[in-house]
């Protein structure tokens, strides 16, 4: 994923990490190697306010802040799939 954040970022689109915890969220974005910024919500306020109900839970927001797509988990195999509603949402 780090590879796309980027590419993304240039693109218009991008890419906030809502976590609640500090510590294991640094050793996620080390293990996985992630540069991106972090909205910690230590309250659930974030995470209520969109339904999230697993972790992780994406939201993929367009321009006017209507959420288009959310999903949940991440995996490899999506990447395509990502790419392309980073694409649609940049337009």
């Amino acid at each position: 994923m780090q590879p796309l954040i980027p590419k993304w970022r240039e693109m218009g689109v991008h890419f906030i990490l809502v976590a609640q915890e500090e510590r294991s969220t640094a050793r996620f974005l080390d293990n996985h190697g992630l540069e991106t910024r972090v909205l910690l919500d230590r309250t659930g306020n974030v995470a209520g306010a969109y339904g999230v109900m697993a972790i992780p839970h994406t939201f993929w927001i367009d321009r006017q802040g209507i959420v288009r797509h959310a999903s949940i988990g991440w995996r490899k195999e999506k990447v395509k799939e990502y790419d392309d509603l980073a694409a649609e949402l940049a337009r």
